[in-house]
């Protein structure tokens, strides 16, 4: 409907323009592809005499006389071809007249769908009303005037105009918008009059005004030429854009932001062991904050210094942080106090400092600085720092948030790294181990079939003597039935002389009857004339803690790769949108005001959606280096889930859900604030994400004995017992796109789960596939 166009920030600015436009007695059609009517406007139902309900979902080409309509359709797909610009066949009234219009049809958007915009002037009522219009024009929103067309001078200006640009009416009146220099640009004079000359009017154009006391308001500036009476008159009319402009550079800084971040999760991606990509990337962030140096500094534990290992300087800043190379603690020791775990970002300005350490970096002109420390595994390895040498720099928030999430990347690029240089080094750890152990030794005889074996294999497999046959049979039941087959192909293959040694990890059963894994190697020794293998020996090594350890740094390897991989290609696709919208946004003739609000809105939408998966991905990587404290106090729980209800409300009202929480009794828990905060949105978020057009949301909370109870039940499509166990599982990541193929990172309800556990709660998940599906989680009721 017409009505859902308004939002609350362009809602007053579109009422007076339909306002205006339904004074002048022009007909509005909203249509869909097929020429069906979405909807009309009240000049419509007014003056041709329908009700709204009578003409929704019909053909546009019933409002046309029938002796017309054939001839009506050849003309509107001839306009939509661009081969003719109006249409000037009659519209037909309810009591059968036929009221004579021209009419002009355009593409353009409404509620996010491809719509077209049929616009038919009513040509029985040329002449408007001066008393209507005077009305209309006084009290509109925009910043309106009344010239003559011959000499420009203003003879009426309403109340938006004078009180947004300063001025009294007897101060305008009888001059022109250049006399009282109401242009930033003095050009824009011959701009306008030469458009207006060619075209007899000007639309829509982003123009800078001017206020009576020198400052600036950014407009959409319009100029057209009206009758009243039989005089003609020149009407400009001007939007105040300011507020909007400012919203646009605000989103525009978040998407370069954000493309940032995805751009170096992304090269972060590929990072391989002995491979330097980290000097790009502090010199992407460098640039980006216009900061004077980044540098990242690693502390050596055993030596007791820190060293700067990569540093980008601005332009015509001096390297300062290599060149100190290493640095005693004892320089640094203030640094080395700052920097703990519980320290998120710490910012101080040179005059902050104790005077030993202020000298400290006089060398480098440092005025102020700003670090953040690094880990891995949980620990503290170093910190990422920012000089600034012109100022003493005030950071906001939002680049605080920028520089917190980088620092997060890094420290998880550090980590991977160090757990494939870990793999990397298995091999030479392994032959270090054999070389300086006693190993497992056997000796098999395949004229005889006897299978000799020293003491040490035996206990490897907590065998004594008496228990063990000296059979290759023996060897082989002992195997793993999953590698048996692999274990008999690598063997027989060395024996037929495919393969220089035999060599096979597997698993063997010990007398326990519990499974070890073992590091099996052997070589021929001796063959008969015809190459026919007759003895074979080999060593027997205890792998298992080896392969546990492998198989651990593999699984965190592949969690980091998965992080990344969301932050990459989830950023990437709305971040993409975003851009493509901001081009588009960036060329304001083509759009009208309300097509441009509605393209803000899609700009806000992706940018909550990234913000959203951003903080959850923050979250998730400071959980997991064990870097969210846990800080419980009493809190309210209804407050909590209303404020969520209120936040999701936009959200759920595009799709027609109805949220029904109506819990008369205030519930309290003891818990920490934020989590729960963080669980709720979450948890709501995803509700609405996973429900039907239409559908409804219900929460409920129930006090138990010890515990507090928070269910959130919604229908959809449900999850199937298998994909639940997924979600609930430490390692794997799963997500489905919801109803309206909305995406996600199956990382919100890890977290939900984990928050709930360090607050001594339970959660749970119960759906039926193809019905509903109901998370809840306890909390320890506050006593």
């Amino acid at each position: 409907m017409l009505r859902n166009m308004k939002s609350e920030n362009t809602g007053h600015q579109t009422t007076n323009f339909n306002n205006l436009f339904n004074a002048i007695g022009d007909f509005l059609f909203i249509l869909d592809l097929k020429g069906n009517i979405l909807d009309v406007n009240d000049a419509v139902i007014n003056d041709l005499g329908y009700q709204r309900e009578e003409l929704l979902d019909k053909s546009v080409l019933s409002v046309h006389p029938p002796e017309y309509r054939e001839q009506a359709a050849k003309i509107v797909a001839d306009m939509l071809a661009g081969k003719r610009k109006s249409c000037p066949l009659p519209l037909l009234a309810k009591n059968g007249d036929h009221v004579p219009v021209e009419t002009k049809i355009n593409y353009s958007k409404w509620n996010g769908q491809d719509v077209l915009f049929g616009i038919s002037r009513n040509l029985s009522e040329l002449s408007l009303s001066e008393e209507k219009f005077y009305r209309v024009f006084d009290n509109n929103d925009s910043l309106m005037s009344l010239s003559e067309l011959r000499t420009g001078k203003i003879v009426n200006a309403n109340k938006k105009f004078l009180n947004a640009l300063g001025y009294k009416r007897d101060e305008v009146i009888g001059k022109s918008l250049l006399d009282i220099n109401a242009f930033w640009d003095y050009n824009l004079r011959e701009y306008f009059s030469d458009a207006f000359r060619r075209q007899g009017n000007v639309e829509s154009e982003l123009v800078i005004m001017r206020k009576r006391d020198g400052t600036q308001l950014q407009t959409l500036f319009s100029l057209s030429k009206i009758f009243i009476q039989t005089h003609s008159y020149v009407l400009t009319s001007a939007i105040d854009v300011t507020e909007l402009k400012e919203t646009e550079k605000r989103l525009q800084k978040n998407i370069e932001q954000q493309k940032l971040l995805a751009d170096i999760s992304l090269s972060m991606i590929d990072v391989r062991p002995n491979e330097n990509k980290f000097q790009e990337v502090i010199a992407r962030i460098g640039r980006h904050l216009g900061v004077a140096r980044v540098y990242i500094c690693e502390y050596d534990t055993e030596r007791a210094v820190t060293r700067c290992t990569y540093e980008w300087c601005n332009d015509g800043i001096e390297d300062f942080r290599k060149n100190m190379g290493e640095s005693p603690y004892k320089y640094i020791q203030y640094f080395k106090d700052i920097i703990k775990p519980k320290d998120d970002v710490y910012s101080i300005s040179e005059d902050m400092l104790p005077e030993n350490v202020a000298s400290f970096l006089t060398p480098g002109d440092v005025k102020s600085l700003l670090v953040v420390p690094l880990f891995s595994g949980g620990v503290p390895f170093g910190f990422i720092g920012f000089d600034e040498c012109a100022r003493c720099r005030v950071w906001d928030e939002n680049e605080i948030e920028l520089i917190r999430t980088l620092s997060g990347i890094i420290s998880n690029t550090f980590e991977r790294l160090s757990y494939q240089n870990q793999l990397s080094d298995r091999e030479l750890q392994l032959k270090a181990a054999i070389e300086n152990t006693e190993a497992g030794l056997w000796d098999y005889d395949l004229v005889t079939h006897h299978l000799y074996v020293n003491d040490v294999w035996k206990k490897i497999l907590e065998f004594e003597s008496e228990d063990l046959k000296n059979h290759l049979t023996d060897w082989k039941e002992r195997l793993h039935p999953d590698e048996l087959e692999d274990v008999m192909k690598r063997l027989n293959d060395h024996l037929e002389g495919k393969t220089e040694k035999y060599e096979s990890i597997h698993r063997m059963k010990t007398k326990s009857g519990a499974w070890k894994w073992v590091l099996d190697k052997g070589r021929v020794t001796e063959r008969d004339s015809n190459g026919n293998p007759l003895r074979i020996i080999g060593t027997f090594i205890d792998f298992d803690k080896q392969k546990i350890t492998e198989e651990t740094l593999t699984t965190l390897n592949a969690t980091k790769d998965k992080l990344f991989s969301i932050i990459a290609h989830d950023l990437r696709n709305p971040i993409g949108t975003m851009m493509h919208l901001s081009e588009m946004l960036s060329d304001m003739e083509h759009f009208d005001e309300t097509t441009f609000k509605m393209f803000l809105n899609s700009h806000k939408e992706l940018s909550q959606y990234t913000y959203h998966l951003l903080e959850n991905l923050l979250n998730w990587a400071m959980y997991n280096r064990n870097h969210i404290y846990y800080s419980p106090r009493m809190i309210e729980i209804n407050s909590i889930v209303e404020d969520n209800i209120v936040n999701i409300k936009f959200r759920a009202g595009q799709k027609g859900i109805h949220i029904d929480f109506n819990s008369q009794e205030k519930h309290f828990a003891f818990a920490d604030d934020e989590m729960i905060k963080l669980v709720i949105r979450n948890l709501l978020s995803n509700a609405v994400k996973f429900t039907p057009q239409e559908g409804s949301i219900s929460i409920l909370l129930k006090n138990g004995k010890e515990d507090l109870e928070i269910r959130i039940t919604n229908p959809g499509t449900g999850i199937s017992e298998e994909n639940i166990e997924k979600i609930l599982s430490g390692t794997d990541f799963y997500s489905t796109p919801g109803t309206g193929n909305e995406k996600g990172s199956g990382l919100g309800l890890k977290l939900c789960r984990s928050f709930i556990a360090l607050n001594h709660g339970q959660f749970f998940i119960n759906s039926t596939p193809g019905k509903e599906t109901a998370i809840s989680f306890t909390l320890p009721v506050a006593g």
